[in-house]
């Protein structure tokens, strides 16, 4: 399995923002290809997605190669203080998994 670490417990403006405007690692300049090319979701249009099914604030986000499709991996905190792992299929946005972190 491949992963894109990207930077965790931003916002998703500023993580899109510090994506743009700091020094790219090659993980991130490939994600930023990928969606480029439309093989992607931008993390923002996944990020709405995530959070009209569950609520709460980004805490990190992994982008994943997992058998040959691109998913992203979402840890979020709801307002409760619980924390959720989201896996969204990074092309189509669908929900792949929904599950409580202990």
């Amino acid at each position: 399995m491949r992963r894109a670490r990207f930077l965790g417990g931003l916002s998703a403006a500023w993580l899109v923002l510090a994506l743009l405007c700091v020094p790219a690692r090659a993980d991130q300049d490939s994600a930023l290809r990928l969606q480029r090319a439309g093989e992607i979701l931008p993390l923002e249009v996944v990020l709405d997605r995530a959070r009209a099914h569950q609520p709460g604030k980004l805490l990190g986000v992994e982008l994943e190669l997992e058998h040959g499709r691109y998913v992203y991996e979402l840890i979020l905190r709801d307002p409760a203080g619980r924390v959720w792992e989201l896996d969204l299929d990074a092309a189509t946005g669908e929900i792949l998994s929904h599950e409580r972190e202990d």
